[in-house]
């Protein structure tokens, strides 16, 4: 929110990267003590999500990939899948730190993050409310979402002529149809 606050007060970012414009906010108009408690809360917070994350990421490779899919029926062994969980954790943690180090820009980190939460959504929705979704069914719709966003997002389909019109009157459809 402060990063959206001062791209509305006009603030440029310092060296011209978006990333720098929280630091550059708090440091600027928060006293020692108030930038202090605010850079405990960003990590507190970063830690929080992290952890859910992890442990969330773990139990579904635990029990969906492992004891439904590779283990044989009745010969889940509890220690393996407790190893599993934990290789998941450190494999996840070191993808994390290689795409942090990348530093990516963080506005398009969030509308990556987005499309994947909206790819995965969805479907979920769906399937609550429309008992005909199976499991081949939301995976083929997630990777169906995610398939026609990357190349529409990085620019490999030109958004111009019929295609342009097409995904506009999709977008429109779509919009119309929300429930919101």
């Amino acid at each position: 929110m402060l990063g959206v606050l001062a791209l509305y007060a006009g603030v440029t970012p310092l060296d011209g990267n978006a990333n720098n414009l929280v630091p550059q906010m708090a440091a600027t108009y928060l006293g020692p003590a108030m930038l202090c408690l605010f850079f405990i809360l960003i990590i507190g917070s970063l830690a929080s999500t992290a952890d859910s994350d992890l442990a969330a990421l773990s139990s579904i490779v635990m029990t969906d990939i492992y004891g439904r899919n590779l283990a044989k029926p009745g010969e889940v062994k509890p220690h393996l899948m407790l190893l599993v969980g934990r290789l998941t954790m450190i494999a996840a943690t070191i993808i994390g730190l290689y795409l942090a180090g990348k530093q990516f820009n963080i506005l398009e980190l969030l509308v990556l993050v987005g499309a994947i939460w909206g790819a995965l959504v969805f479907p979920v929705i769906a399937s609550f409310y429309w008992s005909k979704v199976t499991n081949r069914a939301f995976s083929a719709g997630v990777l169906g979402a995610l398939i026609v966003f990357f190349p529409v997002r990085f620019g490999w389909i030109a958004l111009d002529g019929v295609i342009g019109l097409v995904t506009d009157a999709m977008a429109c459809i779509g919009i119309r149809l929300s429930p919101v």
